[in-house]
């Protein structure tokens, strides 16, 4: 019996072009360095993005008042 995770990968690779491209293809270094190239963008701005969610984050974590109910994530 496959795990959740295994479960939610296979489902999520079935709707990507990953799923649909032939290992060899998908696979290739060439092909790999080609999606990089184009996405380089988007990956430092993910990158920037993840940065400063992480440095709030730590922010939060540094002020955090235990005692406060309102210093919580969903109240």
């Amino acid at each position: 019996m496959k795990t959740c995770v295994e479960a939610f990968t296979l489902n999520l690779l079935k709707r990507t072009a990953a799923g649909k491209l032939p290992l060899w293809l998908s696979q290739n270094f060439l092909v790999q360095a080609f999606w990089q190239r184009l996405l380089k963008e988007r990956n430092a701005a993910t990158y920037r993005f993840y940065k400063f969610i992480y440095e709030q984050v730590k922010k939060h974590r540094s002020a955090l008042d235990v005692d406060n109910p309102g210093d919580f994530l969903g109240s």
